[in-house]
């Protein structure tokens, strides 16, 4: 009983010094926040030689607008390990109005893919319009 009495007069002490945060910058304006969320399915890639396959990455948004939007894709020079000969993606994505996703296609085929893993990575192309986020990666090598 003692010890729930001096937790009791403790609390009391100490919610004055307690600040609660009114959050006044919650309605302020944003960047808009534009990356890679996800590819559909597995992120690894094996194919015979010749063969290609078709896998899908998803787009988001962090704002809606009522108008479509284009941002460009490109290539992510620093991640991608594999020639360019081995895919092919959608060069621009275009996000629909009131909407936050889209999808582009990347064409997986093994011209010259490596026996090893390496990485396909692409990127949104960097604007001073918006802030970029992540970017899609795939590993692929030969089956």
């Amino acid at each position: 009983m003692k010890h729930i009495s001096r937790l009791i007069v403790l609390l009391l002490l100490t919610s004055p010094f307690i600040s609660c945060d009114d959050y006044e910058d919650f309605e302020e304006d944003r960047d808009t926040v534009v990356g890679f969320s996800r590819v559909l399915g597995s992120s690894n890639v094996n194919l015979d030689p010749g063969d290609s396959r078709d896998k899908t990455a998803v787009v988001f948004v962090s704002d809606v607008s009522n108008s479509e939007r284009s941002f460009g894709i490109e290539i992510d020079t620093e991640e991608n390990e594999i020639t360019t000969d081995n895919f092919t993606f959608d060069s621009q994505v275009i996000i629909p109005a009131n909407e936050r996703t889209a999808e582009i296609t990347i064409t997986v085929t093994n011209n010259s893919l490596p026996i090893e893993s390496q990485r396909i990575a692409i990127k949104i192309v960097n604007s001073p319009n918006y802030v970029t986020g992540g970017n899609a990666g795939l590993n692929s090598r030969t089956r």
